[in-house]
């Protein structure tokens, strides 16, 4: 990919600025050592681990939350006895009655939709928060279901010694690896290099949800807020591109151009975004420059970022 702009710079390195905001505690935000914790106890399930998460960043977590995630796991029961191994039939089969079961909660389907807590309030439902119900009542009856990471998009991976499915939790249908790789121009091998498609640990989970809540904070221009929380995604999972695309509009809404345009140009450097170089480009041409932002790749000029259901 080839950059043309302000600043071409790569050395630039984003740093959190240390003047505290009126009203700014650094204490909300829990430290590093406090989040791998947390992550280490595999005890808690995963949307309860994630309404944790939430808590801890001081997102309102109210007893209403868990109880909407403890009635799911009390209503739903496996269509097939938990066993060692399923056929693809039985496999199929568990995966749409998660999905009948699901749909049945009575939820709007919504392109993005920052937390767990709001989604389980407003009953809007994306694919990240579809795929953590899927993998907490996995976990509940040990099913081989992992969740998977493309850009902007989360879906599952149903995966055991026979089987290898992938599954749109926002459809109920499954979709061949081959659909992915082909959407994403990448083979197998620039998959791997890449991370997309890659089953998600808990650690790379809790990033995830982690870039949601910096998402949050953002949306309510709590800038400093965003960023501690943001560079906490990023160390647990460095390789995922839409953290530095949050930071190039973190750093741009506090006028830190320099670093703005550093972290827009990682993210552009991974992924195509139409979205993203106009927001870079209206950036150049707010403080003045003379040469717009230009991005040439050899791939063409397709978006591959409008997923399935993008969040």
């Amino acid at each position: 990919m080839i950059f043309v702009g302000c600043n071409t710079k790569s050395d630039l390195e984003p740093k959190v600025n240390n003047e505290k905001k009126s009203g700014y505690v650094e204490s909300e935000i829990p430290s590093d050592n406090l989040l791998i914790w947390k992550i280490l106890d595999t005890t808690s399930l995963m949307a309860n681990f994630v309404l944790d998460l939430e808590k801890m960043h001081q997102f309102e977590t109210t007893e209403e939350h868990l109880d909407f995630v403890k009635d799911l796991l009390h209503t739903w029961e496996p269509p097939i006895k938990t066993k060692p191994q399923y056929s693809k039939e039985e496999a199929i089969q568990t995966l749409t009655s998660i999905h009948k079961f699901l749909k049945k909660q009575d939820y709007k389907l919504k392109d993005y939709h920052p937390t767990l807590n709001m989604s389980i309030s407003y009953k809007y439902f994306d694919c990240d928060v579809l795929s953590i119900f899927y993998k907490t009542l996995a976990e509940q009856y040990q099913l081989p279901i992992e969740c998977v990471y493309s850009p902007k998009h989360l879906s599952i991976l149903w995966k055991d010694a026979e089987n290898e499915i992938y599954w749109e939790t926002t459809s109920g249908k499954e979709v061949n690896r081959k659909y992915y790789l082909s959407k994403y121009k990448l083979n197998d091998k620039e998959a791997e290099e890449s991370g997309i498609l890659r089953s998600l640990n808990r650690k790379e989970m809790a990033a995830i949800v982690l870039h949601n809540l910096a998402r949050a904070k953002f949306a309510k221009k709590e800038y400093d807020k965003s960023l501690r929380i943001v560079y906490q995604s990023l160390k647990m999972f460095p390789e995922l591109p839409e953290n530095h695309l949050l930071l190039g509009r973190i750093f741009a809404g506090k006028e830190d151009y320099n670093n703005a345009e550093f972290s827009y140009k990682m993210y552009l450097d991974e992924i195509p975004h139409k979205e993203a170089e106009k927001e870079l480009t209206d950036m150049f041409v707010k403080i003045g420059c003379l040469e717009p932002y230009v991005c040439c790749q050899g791939k063409g000029n397709d978006d591959p970022t409008d997923s399935i259901m993008p969040r």
